[in-house]
């Protein structure tokens, strides 16, 4: 048995095991820059190196995309269309903490990465591991308009920040435009039931 890990073998558990957005392509800095400031505006590069971004603009850091090589892509089951992968740290936000504050540390920094990573997959065509246990839950989402509009108008909206957003069979798009903060959990009133029910038939 070998006393240390190949540089191969370091590099598919990180592949494989580590916090990562898998992309199939480079989008360069300025598009991630962009993307990270609609999740976050304060995002910005890192003082360390100016080719990483603080993606929350203080310590969640997302490294520049790296090339993988195929035989590495092959070895860590990835599909055929990924070629690039970016890691992520946390940027000294753990000096001082003794050991059960770092696991919790880890655990708001895993939450934090589905959010970040999750839209960048999204917005870029990739994909994006591990995945939180609260992510496997329902989404639910609210957008604020100033003006009404209805769902085909909010998908076309959605989906130049997300372009793998969609409707599918088993999914209804649920809209509501106010202008004041709605109920944490509200309902949908009737009509808006049916309007949805509607929706989901046509794009079924």
């Amino acid at each position: 048995m070998a006393l240390f890990r190949s540089h191969d073998d370091k590099v598919l558990w990180s592949l494989t095991k580590a916090i990562r957005l898998l992309l199939p392509a480079d989008p360069g800095f300025d598009r991630l820059l962009d993307a990270c400031q609609q999740y976050r505006p304060s995002a910005r590069p890192s003082r360390m190196n100016h080719n990483w971004i603080c993606a929350d603009g203080q310590h969640f850091r997302l490294h520049e995309p790296g090339a993988i090589r195929p035989e590495m892509a092959a070895r860590a089951g990835l599909p055929g269309d990924i070629t690039h992968v970016c890691y992520v740290d946390w940027d000294g936000a753990e000096v001082g903490l003794n050991t059960q504050q770092r696991k919790q540390l880890g655990t708001r920094y895993l939450r934090e990465s589905g959010y970040v990573l999750g839209g960048l997959a999204a917005r870029f065509g990739g994909l994006w591991a591990p995945h939180p246990e609260e992510l496997a839950q329902p989404l639910r989402a609210y957008v604020y308009t100033i003006r009404e509009i209805d769902a085909a108008d909010l998908l076309t909206i959605a989906s130049q920040y997300a372009p793998a957003l969609a409707l599918g069979a088993g999914a209804a798009l649920l809209w509501r435009a106010r202008r004041q903060h709605p109920d944490p959990a509200p309902e949908l009133t009737p009509e808006e039931s049916a309007r949805a029910a509607a929706l989901l038939s046509e794009r079924a």
